[in-house]
């Protein structure tokens, strides 16, 4: 299914391979560029909006949220409508909105490839660009490793919103103890968990950037 999908990201959705050397250290402790890459919309870095999707852990590549069996057997019951996150792509490309597709995942073994992964993304593709905004929509794992991440990045206030789907491992500890008045990045956080039927959090909470994950029932 992983080449299948490669092949639909370029045919289907028109984005392209591109190569991200990554640098890492392997089990061993020896430092090496690993062949890392993206799939990207063309001429993503002309676009004043780029959205980026992040999948899971485990063997989940591009095109795939993760390998649970719910997403795998809604892509091969239902369709890839409902299981890929080739809709995400589709809808961005229809809003005009640059699409980099990352690849966090990887045989090999190497120390926090994720966010090694999502630096290098950052470093070599998206820093010097004059791109105006990111989005990002980050699944189960992607979150921390976005979330961590994203405390790397001085000085940069373009990523304005991240959309997490039953993100796991999040805490307050990568975020400011207080409230911020401008510039910072907005975490929601949709799970499928009934316990948060209630909770609801009124619009203009939402869009303030206050230090915390807001989470809402996906259901």
């Amino acid at each position: 299914m992983t080449m299948e999908l490669y092949g639909m990201l370029e045919s289907v959705c028109g984005l392209r391979k591109i190569e991200v050397p990554v640098k890492v250290e392997d089990k061993n402790g020896a430092t090496v560029d690993f062949p890392g890459f993206v799939f990207a919309s063309p001429e993503f870095l002309e676009k004043s909006t780029v959205l980026l999707i992040i999948h899971g852990s485990g063997a989940v590549r591009p095109g795939q949220w993760s390998r649970s069996s719910l997403h795998f057997r809604l892509i091969l019951n239902e369709s890839l409508e409902v299981g890929s996150q080739i809709p995400y792509i589709r809808r961005a490309l229809v809003n005009d909105w640059g699409v980099v597709v990352c690849s966090t995942n990887t045989d090999e073994e190497f120390r926090d490839y994720p966010r090694h992964h999502l630096c290098s993304v950052y470093e070599q593709l998206l820093k010097d660009s004059t791109i105006q905004r990111f989005f990002v929509v980050a699944h189960s794992r992607g979150g921390p490793d976005i979330a961590h991440t994203l405390s790397h990045f001085k000085n940069e206030n373009r990523f304005e919103l991240v959309c997490l789907t039953d993100s796991v491992g999040l805490d307050d500890s990568f975020c400011p103890s207080e409230k911020q008045t401008s510039g910072e990045t907005v975490f929601i956080n949709w799970r499928a968990d009934s316990k948060l039927q209630s909770a609801a959090i009124a619009i203009e909470d939402i869009l303030e950037p206050y230090s915390r994950v807001h989470q809402i029932y996906a259901g």
